[in-house]
């Protein structure tokens, strides 16, 4: 059973090389409360740990069978000036970082004027799981980002989590999904996350532009058929 790993790199950077980012999946079975990890993540980490270090190296001989997927629709505007709204919690973040990146290395190459960029990033603890962390601040302060949100769920005693920064930002949010250009991403967990950042799309265009739960439930619909509305979700 093949498993799929959004990338994190831009073929412009260099088109013979790509990075994955995956999380360790660690769950909790049998009534003993045996701890098992995921099959292909657990793989994935033992190959990597020869690499990881002060002294690591490439180990010679270790081959990973891949292979690319083509995507609907989830990839960058065709207009380099239309707005982006990036929702990607954990590793959900990991094609954004390869947007940015793309989008970073054309600014310094080209002529093209860019629209905004947000990028809505969640995890648990800052200290502990923020992925890309350099990355995203590089991008903010070089301009390739034009703001970051990010929310760290286990910080605090009441849990944040990225539906609450878009609700902070309800009429920046609301602007984007109803303007003519503006495309919104979203990327990661589809037991929870991704419902409940839906639903916090729905109720941001019913507070914010008058319109009824059917309504807004439509208006994303049809962004959707029009790929500005694009989910990778698993």
């Amino acid at each position: 059973m093949p498993r799929y790993y959004s990338i994190t790199t831009s073929p412009l950077i260099d088109p013979t090389r790509l990075s994955v980012a995956f999380t360790i999946v660690e769950h909790t079975v049998g009534d003993h409360g045996l701890r098992r990890r995921g099959l292909c993540t657990n793989w994935l980490n033992k190959i990597c740990q020869p690499l990881i270090g002060v002294d690591a190296s490439l180990v010679a001989g270790v081959k990973i069978p891949i292979f690319l997927r083509g995507t609907q629709g989830f990839h960058l505007p065709d207009n380099a000036q239309s707005p982006m709204l990036l929702i990607g919690p954990g590793t959900g973040v990991a094609p954004f970082i390869g947007f940015l990146q793309h989008r970073h290395h054309e600014a310094k190459t080209t002529n093209f004027t860019y629209g905004d960029s947000y990028l809505f990033f969640g995890c648990r603890r800052k200290s502990e799981d923020w992925l890309f962390r350099k990355q995203m601040k590089e991008y903010v302060a070089n301009g390739t980002l034009t703001q970051l949100f990010t929310a760290f769920s286990r910080d605090h005693d009441e849990k944040h989590y990225v539906q609450h920064d878009l609700h902070n930002n309800g009429k920046l949010v609301c602007d984007l999904l109803l303007g003519s250009d503006g495309y919104v991403f979203m990327c990661g967990d589809g037991l929870a996350m991704a419902k409940d950042v839906h639903a916090a799309l729905v109720q941001i265009l019913v507070a914010n532009a008058g319109l009824s739960l059917q309504d807004a439930e439509q208006k994303l619909q049809e962004l959707g058929m029009q790929h500005r509305y694009v989910r990778d979700i698993w």
